[in-house]
C-alpha cells in the first residue's frame, strides 16, 4: 500500500490516505473558501488520477467566479427605488431619483448619499435632494373675465392688487367692491374676479311675427339680464325650427328642460322671431329576410305620401306587399299606394314562399283542376301555355301565383272568388294583362 497526498492549490494538505497498490484512488470533492471578490467551484484534480504504482500527489483544482453584489437605491423617505446587481470592484451607476413636487416645493436630484464607491459587497445608497419653493400665478380678472393683470407670489404669501376699475357703460355705473372668491395665502395658481356694483337699465322687446306657421309673443320690456319668457305658438302640423331675437346680432335661443324658450335681457331694444317648420315624419322599410329594401321616405304632416316602387328581394320567396309587422299575415300597403297617417311608421316586406311548384311537363291546366285547393302560394311551371275556367276557383287561401311568360291564355274566371290575389310574372306578359284586366296586384319578377 502506498500514501496518496491530497493538496489545496495552495499547497496545504487536505488529507492522506493509504490505498493499495493498483487501486484507483479516490476522494471527496475539495472546497476552497470564497472571498468577497470570488466564489469557487471544485473543477477535478492535478495531475489525472491513474491506479496507485507507488506514493503520489494530487493537487485540487477549482474555477473561480466573480461575486456579484446587490446594491440598494433608496428615496431620501427609505422607500424602495430599485435594486441592481454588481460585479465586485466595479463602480455602481444608476439614474437619477425623481421627487414628486408638492404645492409648496420642487425638488432637484442631488446626488446619493454616502458616496458611491467600489462595489466589496452589498451596498445601499439614499437619494438627496435639493427643494426650491414654488411660486404661482395669480390672475387678475375683470367681472366680464378679461385679464386686470397677472402677479407671481410664493407659496404661502397673502397675494395683493390695486382695486379694480371698470368703465360707465350705457348698461351700468360700477363701484368696486372687492375680489371674489375671498383672497387667501397662495397654495397654487389662483384667479380673483372683481366685483362690482351695478345700476340697471330697462329695453323694449317687439315681435316679428312674419312666419306663417304659428306666433312668439312675451312682454313687451325687460330690465338688463332680466330673464324673458316667451310664449311660442306653432299652427297645427307645424313645429318650431328655431327662436332667436336680434340685437344687432343673432343669439339662437333653445328650449330649456322645461321645453321653455327663455333668454337673458342684454343692453339694447331687441327684436325676437320664431320660425316654424311642417312635423315631418319617416316611412322605413325592412326586407323583413330579404335585401334590398327601399330608402327611407319623409312625410310631411296632413300630406300623402306615395310609397315607394322599390320592391326587395328574396330568394326562393315571393313579395305581398308592406305589412306594419313583421309577422302580419296580410299586407297592409302595396308599392306605390299612398300612407296617410301622421306618425312614424316602419314598413315590414310580406313574403310567401310557394307551397307547391306544378309539374314541369304541365302544358294545360283544366278546367276547375286546383279550384278549393287550399295552398297560400303556387309557382306555375315554365312550359305551362293554358290556364283553364275556374281552375283555381274558391281557394280563399290562395294569396299569391307565379305564372311565367309562356302562359299566353288565362280564363277569364280562372281565380273566380280569390281574393287579393297577387300575381307575380314577366313585365308586358299574358299575366300583366290579365291581372290588370281584374285588378289584382301585378308584381314584376
Amino acid at each position: 500500500s502506498y500514501t496518496i497526498t491530497w493538496l489545496s492549490d495552495d499547497g496545504s494538505v487536505i488529507d492522506t490516505t493509504t490505498v493499495e497498490y493498483g487501486v484507483l484512488p479516490t476522494y471527496a470533492d475539495a472546497e476552497k473558501a470564497a472571498t468577497a471578490e470570488y466564489t469557487y467551484t471544485f473543477a477535478g484534480w492535478t495531475p489525472e488520477i491513474v491506479a496507485v504504482t507507488g506514493d503520489a500527489s494530487y493537487t485540487a483544482t477549482f474555477t473561480a467566479t466573480k461575486n456579484s453584489y446587490a446594491i440598494t437605491w433608496l428615496n431620501e423617505d427609505g422607500s424602495l427605488i430599485d435594486t441592481t446587481s454588481v460585479e465586485y470592484g466595479e463602480i455602481p451607476t444608476h439614474a437619477d431619483a425623481e421627487k414628486l413636487a408638492t404645492a409648496e416645493y420642487t425638488y432637484s436630484f442631488a446626488g446619493w448619499t454616502p458616496e458611491v464607491v467600489v462595489v466589496t459587497g452589498d451596498a445601499s445608497y439614499t437619494a438627496t435632494f435639493t427643494a426650491a419653493k414654488n411660486s404661482y400665478t395669480i390672475t387678475w380678472l375683470s367681472d366680464d373675465g378679461s385679464v386686470i393683470d397677472t402677479t407671481t407670489v410664493e407659496y404661502g404669501v397673502l397675494p395683493t392688487h390695486a382695486n379694480a376699475t371698470k368703465a360707465a357703460s350705457a348698461e351700468y355705473l360700477y363701484t368696486f367692491v372687492g375680489w371674489t372668491p375671498q383672497i387667501v395665502p397662495v397654495t397654487g395658481d389662483a384667479s380673483y374676479t372683481a366685483f362690482f356694483i351695478e345700476t340697471l337699465r330697462t329695453y323694449a322687446i317687439t315681435f316679428d311675427n312674419s312666419d306663417p306657421g304659428g306666433s312668439v309673443t312675451a312682454v313687451q320690456s325687460a330690465r338688463y339680464q332680466e330673464t324673458v319668457t316667451l310664449t311660442v305658438m306653432p299652427r297645427d302640423g307645424f313645429e318650431v325650427e328655431s327662436v332667436s331675437y336680434d340685437d344687432g346680432s343673432i343669439h339662437m335661443i333653445l328650449p330649456d328642460e322645461e321645453g321653455a324658450y327663455r333668454f337673458t335681457m342684454p343692453a339694447a331694444n331687441v327684436t325676437v322671431k320664431a320660425v316654424f317648420r311642417q312635423i315631418t315624419y319617416v316611412v322605413r322599410y325592412d326586407a323583413n329576410g330579404g335585401t334590398d329594401a327601399p330608402a327611407a321616405q319623409e312625410k310631411l304632416h296632413g300630406q300623402p305620401l306615395t310609397l315607394s316602387d322599390s320592391v326587395p328581394v328574396r330568394e326562393g320567396w315571393y313579395f305581398l306587399g308592406w305589412a306594419e309587422s313583421a309577422d302580419a299575415d296580410d299586407a297592409a300597403y302595396l308599392p306605390g299606394d299612398s300612407y296617410t297617417e301622421n306618425a312614424d311608421v316602419t314598413l315590414y316586406a310580406l313574403w310567401v314562399k310557394p307551397d307547391i311548384v306544378l309539374p314541369a311537363a304541365l302544358k294545360t291546366i283544366e278546367e276547375e283542376a286546383m279550384a278549393g285547393c287550399a295552398f297560400r302560394a303556387i309557382r306555375i311551371p315554365d312550359g305551362t301555355v293554358e290556364i283553364g275556367k275556374r281552375a283555381f276557383a274558391n281557394s280563399p287561401n290562395l294569396k299569391l301565383v307565379y305564372i311565367p311568360e309562356s302562359v299566353t291564355t288565362i280564363a277569364a274566371d280562372a281565380f273566380y272568388r280569390v281574393k287579393g290575389l297577387t300575381i307575380v310574372g314577366k313585365p308586358g306578359s299574358e299575366a300583366e294583362d290579365f291581372a290588370d284586366a281584374l285588378g289584382y296586384t301585378f308584381i314584376a319578377d
